[in-house]
Formats: structure tokens, C-alpha cells, sequence
């Protein structure tokens, strides 16, 4: 009888054990459900916010290009100032000309020098064969354009002392000059004079030529002078 009761209790006790453990395991899946829950709501109270870096990107784009139209306007605006400047001051020569015909038709009958062609002049520059200078005359300053390394440059210049010194209309000066020269400087727009030196060869050659009162000195290849009448 005394290992029937054993039995017995060992049963019972084993039966209080199983439901103690399902007890505890019940608690942990409610606590890990619980957990789970807060997690959930916690990230779902996260607000979805869309990456900042894209946006600043945009903004700044957005920026350069507003600042770009901005500035290509102004550049449009410069140009269009500077060509009506150039306007205004040769309808101002062609007004000063007019209203006093004696001294047009003296200039026309002057003697002066021109060159061949633009090709000509470049190359004859280049070699330093002649000088170009552009002379402000409202502020006594001149400056000399060299051609160096297929590129225009332009120094300041004192032509006080230099001897062969000419003075050319514009028309005569490969017109990209006075491009590159209004590019470069403000100045360009104001008064100035156009002066051509020569070398001492090309202006022993124009020496040479005797008793002429009106014509020009066409300087061609080489610095080979000609005279038209």
C-alpha cells in the first residue's frame, strides 16, 4: 500500500510541475507580446520624412540656375548698352562730318596708308613690322595691341617719343580687334584715335615717294609699299 501512495503523489506532482511550466511559459509569450506591441507602436508613431540631402541638392540647383539666368541677362543687357554706345558715337561722327563738308573733302584729298588686306596686317603685326595703338584722347591714354602666341594682348603704351606714327580710320583695322579690345576694357567706347607705327623700312619706302599731295600708301606682302593716287 505505501508504494501505491507514492506513486500516487509522484503523479500529482508531476501534473502541479507541467501546469507551473505552462503557467511560466504562458506569462513569457504574453510579455514578449507585449513587447512586440510596443515596438510596433512605437515605430509606427515615427514620422516617414523623405531624405533632406535630396532636397538641398534641389534647392541649391535651383539657386545656380535662377542665379545664371540672372547673370546671362545682365551680359545681354552689357551688350546691348556697349552696341548702342558704338551706335550713337558713329552717327555723332557722321553728324560731325556733315555739318562741315570743308574739312571732309580736305581729309578725302589727304594722304594716308592702308594695308592689303586684314591677313596682311595681322601678319605684319605679329612681326612687329608695325605697331597698332588705340589713344583716348579725353583722357591722354593709349595702349598698344601685340599679337603674342595667336592671342591678342593689349599694354599701356607712351607714344609721346615714337616717330612714324599714322593715324588710320577704324574701317582700315581688322574689325575683331576693336572686338577683343571692348571685351577687355570699359574704355573702349569712349573717345578714341586709331595710330599705326611703321617700321623704318616702310616708311623709308613712303619717304622715296616724291610729290604727292593726295593718295594712300598701300603696305602689302612683306611690307612692300605702293601708291595709289
Amino acid at each position: 500500500m505505501l508504494h501505491h501512495y507514492e506513486d500516487i503523489f509522484s503523479i500529482q506532482h508531476s501534473d502541479m510541475d507541467l501546469e507551473l511550466l505552462q503557467t511560466d511559459i504562458q506569462r513569457f509569450l504574453a510579455i514578449i507580446g507585449f513587447c512586440l506591441m510596443a515596438v510596433f507602436a512605437l515605430v509606427q508613431s515615427i514620422p516617414v520624412v523623405s531624405p533632406q540631402p535630396k532636397t538641398v541638392v534641389k534647392d541649391l540647383n535651383d539657386q545656380l540656375s535662377e542665379q545664371k539666368y540672372a547673370i546671362d541677362q545682365l551680359r545681354s543687357e552689357n551688350k546691348r548698352l556697349k552696341t548702342k554706345l558704338i551706335h550713337q558715337k558713329k552717327d555723332s561722327e557722321k553728324s560731325t562730318l556733315s555739318s562741315n563738308p570743308k574739312k571732309t573733302q580736305s581729309k578725302a584729298k589727304g594722304i594716308y596708308v592702308a594695308f592689303e588686306s586684314d591677313q596682311i596686317f595681322m601678319r605684319l603685326l605679329k612681326s612687329q613690322t608695325i605697331k597698332l595703338f588705340i589713344q583716348f584722347l579725353d583722357i591722354n591714354l593709349a595702349f598698344q595691341v601685340k599679337m603674342i602666341h595667336q592671342k591678342l594682348e593689349f599694354e599701356k603704351a607712351d607714344i609721346d617719343h615714337l616717330v612714324d606714327l599714322w593715324q588710320v580710320s577704324e574701317s582700315l583695322i581688322p574689325e575683331y580687334i576693336f572686338h577683343a579690345f571692348q571685351s577687355w576694357t570699359s574704355l573702349a567706347s569712349q573717345n578714341k584715335m586709331i595710330i599705326v607705327g611703321l617700321s623704318p623700312g616702310i616708311s623709308k619706302q613712303i619717304r622715296n615717294i616724291h610729290n604727292v599731295k593726295h593718295g594712300k600708301f598701300i603696305i602689302g606682302k612683306n611690307g612692300k609699299v605702293h601708291f595709289h593716287p
